[in-house]
């Protein structure tokens, strides 16, 4: 490989790892946003959960 064929591959790996960071850093942000949530599906399953079953119990 010449010098210039070189240089164009070394910006296409750092491209190419700027991107894969920022990917990781969103995956990232949305496993978190969704560990977050999940004390709040909880919370409403105790909370209705004996209404939707009483509900389901009649519909039947």
């Amino acid at each position: 490989m010449n010098g210039d064929t070189v240089k164009k591959w070394e910006r296409a790996c750092s491209r190419k790892r700027r991107v894969s960071h920022c990917i990781g850093r969103l995956s990232h942000c949305i496993r978190e946003q969704a560990r977050s949530h999940m004390g709040a599906v909880f919370f409403f399953k105790q909370l209705f959960g004996r209404q939707c079953q009483a509900l389901t119990r009649h519909q039947k």
